[in-house]
């Protein structure tokens, strides 16, 4: 049997749904299960109703790692809501109840919600998985005079630029830097123009595969 500890930020999430009783944790899972997969935690709650449990995106991301954790381990899921359960004994967590059989069948469900947490822990997995992941942008517009001669106290003239200060995550994802490019008016067409292909071409990727395969995330953003 896989030996699992829980890490110490998913205690507090997970206490959250073992203090749910039995009843209103069965009925969120169940909606866990027909959530809407996207690759925005934020997103995928939104889409939970909140009858039993008003979810946030911090309850929902121990479980989007403990559903990779099984993927990864290639251990079913029966076998690995065991393990959960026995780290959570270890961690001297329980659930409302006691009702330890009932915590292992609501956690096997949210380790086989493939078509819903599952899209959305490998599509959000999966979409970060480059060195710098774009988090932010802005466009500060300047107008600089021109002087002429070196004793010149008049403007003469004057250009308009503009510094794109992009933000990005770096690979840990924890912290985020950012890079400032210059640019002038000529380069805001080139990158408006990149910009709307690069939707365009997106649009015709998902009418290409709408009938074959699940598209995770995006659809909402563009």
């Amino acid at each position: 049997m896989t030996l699992l500890e829980v890490p110490r930020p998913h205690l507090q999430p997970l206490q959250r749904l073992l203090a749910l009783d039995r009843a209103a944790r069965s009925a969120f899972v169940s909606a866990l299960q027909t959530a809407r997969a996207t690759t925005d935690l934020d997103a995928f709650v939104a889409s939970i109703p909140t009858d039993a449990f008003a979810a946030t995106a911090e309850d929902i991301a121990p479980l989007a790692s403990l559903y990779l954790g099984r993927d990864r381990s290639g251990t079913s899921a029966a076998d690995y809501a065991v393990s959960i359960v026995e780290a959570l004994k270890r961690a001297e967590m329980q659930p409302t109840g006691g009702d330890w059989d009932a915590l292992t069948a609501d956690l096997v469900k949210v380790l086989e919600a493939h078509d819903s947490l599952g899209l959305t822990a490998k599509g959000w997995e999966l979409s970060e998985e480059h060195d710098r992941v774009f988090c932010n942008a802005r466009i500060m517009t300047d107008l600089r005079p021109i002087f002429t001669l070196k004793t010149d106290k008049k403007i003469r003239g004057a250009v308009i630029t503009h510094t794109m200060r992009i933000t990005f995550h770096d690979e840990d994802s924890r912290s985020t830097s950012d890079v400032l490019v210059g640019m002038r008016a000529s380069d805001l067409v080139k990158l408006r123009s990149a910009i709307e292909r690069a939707i365009e071409k997106e649009a015709v990727l998902r009418d290409a595969v709408s009938n074959t395969i699940t598209i995770v995330g995006g659809d909402d953003r563009v």
